[in-house]
């Protein structure tokens, strides 16, 4: 798709039987008046509150049922690859059809702007995923949990870490807070604060040789890193009744 076209319209439907599939994915709307659509081999209404979610590739049908009006969004793929993993059919709360109302306003107003609709289709997408998605699990997440794992005492950037696994660092924390409940950040975090406590608890190690190991040059940034992490010091850590010393 033209990444100047519109990807944001009002539509509406003949009654005749249409059947096709295109290279995008396609967000149904309701405004008023109903379409009867099937995707991927399931049947039902658009109507009221009640939205489609048609996947790039996916064969579908409609029938539209009297008068109507839709705001339908063709999205690229790159755009909007979540898309595809929420079901073909969504019942729309109070909350989601005010913001629907929203866009139709926003679109009557600045229906030639582009960057405008996809703002507001990005931020749908994120609010319809909340609800409606499964989480799945996401090799890239993995991939970037494998190389934090690997490199937990090297200084990582976002950009960095997202560029390993052909993400956008927005991307990238997103599906890191939808799989895992954390941010890549806290995930390293975790690994050195953890990596810290064994080798503390161990006592080999200086506290100095400690911070070194998981990447910190400065030990008074490891300290107070490590006492936000777990109530106290390093050095507090290695007196603990049991524990040896070095």
């Amino acid at each position: 798709m033209n990444a100047e076209k519109s990807i944001l319209n009002q539509r509406s439907y003949r009654h005749e039987h249409c059947s096709h599939q295109h290279s995008y994915h396609q967000l149904v709307l309701p405004l008023h008046g109903g379409l009867v659509m099937q995707i991927a081999g399931r049947e039902n209404r658009v109507e009221q509150s009640r939205a489609a979610v048609v996947a790039a590739g996916e064969t579908h049908s409609f029938e539209a049922l009297g008068e109507n009006a839709f705001l339908v969004a063709d999205m690229p793929v790159e755009m909007s690859p979540q898309l595809a993993s929420l079901p073909a059919f969504l019942d729309l709360d109070e909350t989601l059809m005010q913001y629907v109302r929203f866009i139709r306003r926003q679109l009557q107003t600045d229906q030639q702007s582009p960057l405008i609709q996809r703002q507001i289709l990005v931020l749908l997408v994120e609010m319809l995923c909340q609800r409606f998605a499964a989480v799945r699990p996401d090799q890239r997440v993995f991939q970037a949990r494998s190389f934090i794992e690997r490199h937990f005492a090297a200084t990582l950037s976002l950009d960095e870490l997202a560029r390993q696994v052909n993400l956008s660092p927005r991307q990238l924390t997103g599906l890191f807070r939808q799989q895992l409940n954390t941010s890549p950040g806290q995930y390293q975090l975790q690994l050195r604060m953890e990596q810290a406590q064994r080798l503390l608890r161990q006592g080999q190690m200086s506290v100095q040789q400690v911070a070194e190991q998981v990447g910190y040059a400065s030990l008074s940034a490891f300290s107070d890193r490590y006492r936000r992490f777990y109530g106290c010091s390093p050095r507090e850590e290695r007196s603990k009744p049991g524990l040896k010393k070095g």
